[in-house]
């Protein structure tokens, strides 16, 4: 299995744009070399990673969705490699930042950010820290990290604390699912029919139970569960149960007829950045930056 760094950038900024003219545009490269680009990657890795029909954008496959979170990690990586060597082979030193983070945050957003952040600072080297709210809160606490990024509706942890902004949910299930010919829904027939969560136990789980549980069910029937946000999309998409999803993530999937929103009022999730008070410079640049990004992501559709 052969492929190249350049193959999975281009995989990813079509991923991120949603057409291969748009990714073309970002990777400075001509729309021909950046559909052979992904080609050569569908090639080595013998799977189809793009449905391409003429005039219409280029979609993920169910492959290409395990498949670009994955090459996301590798480019990240690769970078990490790159920054170190430099300091490495430097007289200069490469300071380490280090942003404790909710899984979903960091896949969704905070990677992108932070490389947009690190373009024009090569002497940076910031560290995605993945975790639970708790355990941002105890490495804040800890100063092991100075700032940290998280999901809450809750109390929020005794330090100074910026609201990013507030994000839309709604209850998903595919077209073919029972609940999509129906006129008035019930919760007690939603639940019946059972949802997908995350893992039991799991501080990811808890949250989505909060939210049902605000909504008015009593109790949480679960019919399938899920570790990460694609998977539990995909499982969605092909009828297993109802997906608790943020409705920009699903968006795409409702324009293309894979997803059907249910007339469920749920609470948006509020998304929330700690900055400790014992912050260095650097880390509260960051921090503005992040904010910065933020602000500009409530502005546009996603």
């Amino acid at each position: 299995m052969d492929f190249t760094l350049r193959q999975l950038e281009a995989l990813i900024a079509v991923g991120r744009r949603g057409s291969l003219n748009a990714a073309a545009d970002d990777l400075q490269i001509s729309q021909v070399a950046a559909s052979g680009l992904v080609k050569a990657l569908e090639s080595a890795l013998k799977i189809p990673l793009l449905l391409r029909k003429r005039g219409k954008k280029a979609v993920m496959t169910p492959e290409g969705n395990v498949v670009l979170p994955l090459a996301e990690k590798i480019v990240e990586a690769a970078g990490q490699l790159r920054r170190t060597t430099d300091r490495l082979n430097g007289s200069q030193a490469v300071r380490e930042i280090r942003i404790g983070a909710r899984p979903y945050l960091i896949d969704r957003w905070l990677r992108d950010i932070v490389a947009q952040f690190q373009k024009d600072r090569p002497l940076c080297d910031v560290r995605l820290i993945r975790g639970s709210n708790e355990d941002i809160f105890a490495q804040l606490a800890e100063q092991h990290i100075f700032l940290g990024i998280f999901m809450q509706n809750e109390l929020l942890p005794a330090m100074p604390c910026r609201k990013l902004g507030s994000w839309p949910v709604s209850l998903y299930v595919s077209p073919a699912h029972p609940l999509t010919s129906k006129t008035e829904l019930g919760l007690e027939e939603l639940n019946a029919h059972g949802f997908i969560a995350p893992p039991s136990g799991t501080s990811a789980e808890k949250p989505i139970r909060d939210r049902l549980n605000r909504a008015g069910f009593s109790t949480v029937h679960v019919v399938a569960r899920a570790e990460y946000a694609e998977s539990l999309k995909l499982m969605t998409m092909a009828g297993a149960g109802i997906g608790v999803l943020f409705d920009d993530y699903a968006r795409p999937e409702v324009e293309n007829g894979k997803l059907v929103r249910l007339a469920i009022p749920l609470q948006p999730v509020d998304i929330w950045m700690a900055v400790s008070d014992q912050a260095p410079e650097e880390e509260r640049n960051l921090a503005d930056f992040v904010g910065a990004q933020f602000r500009l992501l409530r502005q546009v559709p996603l």
